[in-house]
């Protein structure tokens, strides 16, 4: 039996009067950053089919009225949500972990078996906060809130 590896955490934080929205990755052990990088903001994340929408009202639609009629065309409308949310969290992920000083960071965090990744994003800003976090997908390892 090995010897079970402490989790890395690594600090997703908002850079305060950034606009559009910055951040930088800090790994909490050593506090080295990364650059700056640029995720989009879920708020005009496009939906396919709904064009006078975003990504964060269609989130609301299906987390509060989906259930109310789980039936076509609704689940259609669904599908394409997740798909926008998917393709959001990878695009997330590639911005914040795309750069080398970052990516490495990361690698170096998911690359032991026994490794555990603790991702925390840090912000003053409610909107940043309210971004739906939770589905940031490395294309390769998958959604990380499994993580």
């Amino acid at each position: 039996m090995g010897v079970r590896a402490l989790p890395t955490t690594l600090i997703i934080r908002h850079l305060p009067g950034s606009s559009p929205a910055a951040f930088q990755v800090t790994r909490l052990s050593d506090g080295k950053t990364a650059e700056p990088a640029f995720p989009p903001s879920p708020v005009g994340f496009p939906v396919e089919g709904r064009p006078n929408s975003d990504l964060v009202h269609e989130l609301q639609w299906y987390l509060e009225s989906f259930l109310d009629y789980p039936f076509p065309p609704e689940v259609d409308h669904a599908d394409r949500l997740r798909k926008s949310l998917r393709q959001w969290g990878e695009q997330t992920f590639d911005a914040l972990f795309g750069s080398r000083g970052a990516g490495r960071m990361f690698d170096a965090a998911t690359s032991d078996d026994y490794a555990r990744l603790n991702l925390q994003v840090s912000s003053d800003d409610a909107r940043v906060l309210a971004w739906p976090w939770e589905a940031m997908r490395d294309p390769e390892l998958g959604w990380l809130a499994h993580l």
